[in-house]
């Protein structure tokens, strides 16, 4: 796509000499407005400060790494608001490093600064992550331990129990069989005694 010819249309056709100055005329304002725009987006960024874009990732950061209570927003407005703000650094360091390399360099590393802290934040909250985790998985293993203690002396205290019992009442029905088997060899050897005499 190179650059069209303002004497000619699309297509390739003459035009008429009044559409000529006016597409000149409109590609002449696009560029002042260019030029003014890009003034502008460099005005705004020069009024910004760039201590404060820091303070103010270091805040969503302290948010969001909070071991003690839950993040106000989302993790996405949280990410997306870390994003506008980090882009916005780096035009402003951009900015500072055609115009002002000293400030720069200090930006810069302000900027190595607030990683180091942000990574310290991130590992303090996974290990504190990670310890909560396995406290509530040593917590929930003690008491299916205990419960299982519980109910394995549960158990065994009903076998034993049943044990002495049913072995209790076993002697007593042999001992009931043994008197009934006696009797009633008693009985059958009488009987038979009467009808063979």
């Amino acid at each position: 796509m190179g650059r069209r010819s303002t004497s000619s249309t699309k297509s390739g056709k003459f035009m008429n000499p009044t559409d000529q100055a006016r597409k000149e005329a409109r590609k002449r304002e696009l560029k002042k407005n260019k030029k003014q725009r890009m003034m502008v987006r460099t005005a705004v960024l020069k009024m910004k400060d760039p201590r404060q874009i820091i303070k103010d990732m270091e805040k969503l950061d302290e948010m969001e790494f909070n071991p003690v209570q839950q993040p106000l927003l989302n993790e996405k407005v949280l990410r997306d608001k870390r994003k506008k703000l980090r882009e916005t650094f780096e035009r402003i360091v951009r900015l500072y490093e055609r115009e002002n390399p000293d400030t720069y360099k200090e930006l810069r590393k302000l900027e190595l600064d607030y990683e180091s802290n942000r990574g310290k934040l991130s590992l303090y909250f996974d290990s504190v992550k990670v310890s909560r985790a396995m406290e509530r998985m040593a917590r929930k293993t003690t008491a299916t331990l205990k419960r299982t203690v519980k109910e394995i002396g549960m158990k065994e205290a009903r076998l034993t129990r049943g044990c002495w019992w049913t072995g209790r009442r076993t002697i007593e029905r042999r001992a009931e069989r043994r008197t009934e088997g006696t009797d009633m060899q008693v009985r059958s050897g009488a009987l038979s005694a009467y009808v063979h005499a």
